[in-house]
């Protein structure tokens, strides 16, 4: 299938209609021809890769012919277009996906979001969703990632605490929380586990920080810094699966994962459109596809295991650390007060 980025028959004055201007230089998917006449079609904004929006609404379309278009930006600035639809009363999209779920619970608190209960909600744990508002599609490890290269397994930072030694200063790249919602859940969790040490002591380690764990994990993998901080584990999979020198470490004191959820805003159109979307894509087959094609781990019930290669680990077999519901809420209560401990770090 093609994607163009236009869409089909989607010319430039009705492409800034859909985006508005701050969309240049971001990514509009289409996938497929077919059009339902009943249910409309998708428009989703989305915090994931391009690649992995891209194949899931592609197989979407496959799947029901129904047309699924997305735009894609940063977590962060997912958050601020959707908001300014809030806000203006005019609400482009019927899906959102991204891992800013703390703003997913204020907009239901504030009467955004569609009440919808997915029949494919009931293979997810309780914990890590908000029932009738959103389910978390995939999630994504926060790991330690180190260049095979330059570091052997055993010299490479083992728990998070390490990152704080003097012997990676000016070798630590990390994603940053400014840009990044998982970002922001990681430094939120150091917080939680390690007290305002880390980022008193971070600050003087001169890290690089980088967009997006893509940008993370390819600075890694060119020897720029030899140790990635906060990295997803599917950038430290592809990158290792064509051969760069990189491997993960999920450090035994546990691991911050980061909820990447799918919700419906209240008024936006084509409502049928939107349910169905998020019902493939809480099902079996898309689920399979995030592990078995994007080494991304889901929490559904019956998945296939999630790969062990380069460090990496069955979700099962690793412990998960402040990511259940109760701690996003906590998190998006207190992120003022430790981003703002954190400027000393990303100034």
């Amino acid at each position: 299938m093609k994607t163009t980025l236009w869409g089909e028959g989607m010319d430039r004055r009705r492409f800034l209609g859909w985006s508005g201007a701050a969309a240049a230089g971001l990514t509009l998917g289409l996938a497929g021809k077919a059009r339902a006449a009943t249910v409309g079609k998708v428009l989703q904004y989305a915090g994931g890769s391009a690649e992995s929006v891209t194949a899931l609404s592609q197989l979407f379309t496959t799947r029901t012919g129904i047309p699924a278009e997305f735009w894609r930006a940063g977590g962060v600035a997912v958050v601020q277009k959707v908001e300014a639809e809030f806000q203006a009363g005019r609400v482009l999209h019927n899906v959102i996906g991204n891992t800013e779920v703390e703003a997913m619970i204020r907009w239901a608190e504030q009467g955004h979001l569609l009440a919808y209960d997915s029949p494919e909600a009931a293979h997810f744990p309780r914990e890590y969703r908000m029932p009738s508002y959103w389910v978390p599609q995939k999630v994504l490890l926060n790991t330690i990632a180190y260049n095979t290269g330059m570091l052997k397994a055993e010299e490479a930072p083992k728990h998070w605490a390490d990152l704080m030694d003097a012997r990676w200063k000016d070798k630590l790249v990390m994603l940053d929380p400014r840009a990044s919602g998982s970002g922001v859940h990681f430094v939120y969790a150091m917080r939680k586990l390690l007290g305002k040490e880390f980022a008193n002591r971070m600050a003087k380690q001169n890290v690089m920080l980088k967009r997006s764990g893509g940008d993370v994990a390819n600075t890694v993998v060119a020897g720029e810094r030899p140790v990635g901080v906060a990295v997803q584990e599917y950038y430290v999979y592809s990158r290792a699966k064509k051969g760069g020198p990189i491997a993960a470490v999920l450090p035994s004191e546990g691991v911050p994962m980061t909820l990447y959820a799918l919700c419906i805003p209240k008024n936006g159109p084509d409502i049928e459109a939107a349910r169905r979307f998020v019902d493939f894509a809480l099902g079996k087959e898309a689920q399979a596809m995030w592990q078995e094609k994007f080494a991304t781990p889901v929490l559904r019930d019956d998945a296939p295991p999630y790969p062990r290669e380069y460090g990496l680990r069955p979700l099962k077999e690793v412990k998960i650390i402040f990511s259940a519901l109760e701690h996003v809420k906590e998190e998006g209560a207190t992120k003022g007060e430790f981003m703002d401990e954190w400027k000393q770090v990303s100034g």
